[in-house]
């Protein structure tokens, strides 16, 4: 179903590209997001139902790619997409596995990146400033890497769903250039695993920063 989404994400985006009424110019460029994410979860051990819960912060800059459609008006509808991997976070500790029933000492090691990450937005003028503001919805692959018992235990990547709010400032640099400022926050959807020992995770993400936006107007 989430895989449908993406699906139903582009093909709006291309509906809305190839729409004449629309009209203005059609804008390129890259962008790069100097931004803290946050991330927590917590997991529940099959078996005995025991439960442990981790927090993580951590700050970075991701870089991006980004086209998008500017009406008349000023109005702007695009899509921005992340090309790399994110790193969400990583954990390990030691544990008694219950799984063997002698109640032996592993160490569980787990790792999260962020991939396939495209956003569909739109930014709307304030007045006839140049400061606008910024809604849209985010698709993002969750990645998984992990070592969690001596069965060889892995939880499978999950496809969540989410949002992407923002307050910026646009000028223009140059012919046909522009910059834009834009204080941007990013919440994904729940995140809900189940391993191939009947391990569960639940958590949730999100990630605040200031992404500077450099493009050009055709």
């Amino acid at each position: 179903m989430k895989r449908i989404h993406k699906t139903v994400l582009s093909v709006l985006f291309a509906l809305l590209f190839v729409t004449p009424s629309f009209g203005g110019t059609m804008n390129v460029g890259f962008a790069v997001d100097l931004t803290s994410i946050d991330a927590s979860g917590t997991e529940t051990l099959n078996g005995n139902s025991t439960s442990s819960s981790k927090s993580h912060s951590h700050d970075t800059a991701i870089p991006s790619l980004f086209i998008e459609r500017e009406s008349d008006s000023g109005v702007r509808v695009g899509l921005d997409y992340i090309p790399v991997e994110g790193a969400m976070g990583s954990q390990s500790r030691a544990d008694t596995d219950y799984t063997t029933g002698d109640g032996a000492s592993v160490t569980r090691k787990a790792k999260a990146d962020l991939t396939n990450h495209i956003t569909l937005y739109t930014e709307i003028p304030l007045r006839s400033s140049n400061f606008f503001v910024r809604a849209g919805v985010v698709s993002v692959t969750i990645s998984t890497d992990e070592n969690l018992d001596s069965t060889g235990s892995t939880y499978p990547d999950d496809d969540v769903m989410g949002y992407n709010i923002g307050l910026g400032h646009m000028r223009d640099i140059g012919t046909n250039g522009f910059l834009k400022i834009t204080l941007n926050h990013v919440n994904y959807g729940d995140i809900e695993l189940t391993s191939s020992s009947s391990n569960k995770i639940t958590a949730d993400a999100d990630r605040t920063g200031l992404q500077f936006s450099f493009g050009k107007k055709f």
